[in-house]
């Protein structure tokens, strides 16, 4: 093979590998980007959907209301007797089908002369596989 053939091989080699470099350093780029984005966005690549609870009546937003002051009873910290949840908002992560309630609720401290309190609970919920609280703390009143 002649030289000047060799070095045409060569040079095309070496065009095609520059080639597949910048496409890939491209793809590269795109995917740290996607990647950072999903991290974010709690994994899923979506933010969550937040809404407020319209009907806080509901028999399920009562359930889950009386399921976090259940739990938070078997801490052992103090004793709860549920009343009603009152208020509070929801966030939805429509890829991994899960619920983050964040619930106002009412109850009556059976550790403290039956004296009634307002709390905040948030509630997580995968759906069909299991509902724990991640947090509970009772509410101080607004200053006026």
């Amino acid at each position: 093979m002649k030289e000047s053939c060799r070095c045409e091989i060569r040079t095309m080699i070496l065009n095609i590998v520059g080639i597949v470099y910048t496409v890939a350093l491209k793809h590269f780029a795109v995917l740290a980007i996607l990647l950072v984005g999903a991290t974010i966005t709690n994994g899923t690549g979506l933010p969550p959907v937040t809404y407020p609870i319209s009907n806080v009546s509901d028999p399920q937003i009562q359930s889950l209301g009386r399921f976090a002051v259940e739990e938070y009873d078997k801490r052992g910290e103090s004793y709860l007797l549920f009343q009603m949840v009152y208020g509070g908002y929801v966030e939805y992560y429509p890829l991994e089908y899960d619920y983050t309630y964040h619930l106002d609720l009412t109850a009556t401290n059976c550790s403290q002369s039956g004296a009634l309190g307002n709390y905040n609970t948030v509630v997580y919920q995968l759906v069909l596989i299991k509902t724990n609280i991640t947090s509970f703390g009772e509410l101080k009143p607004k200053q006026t």
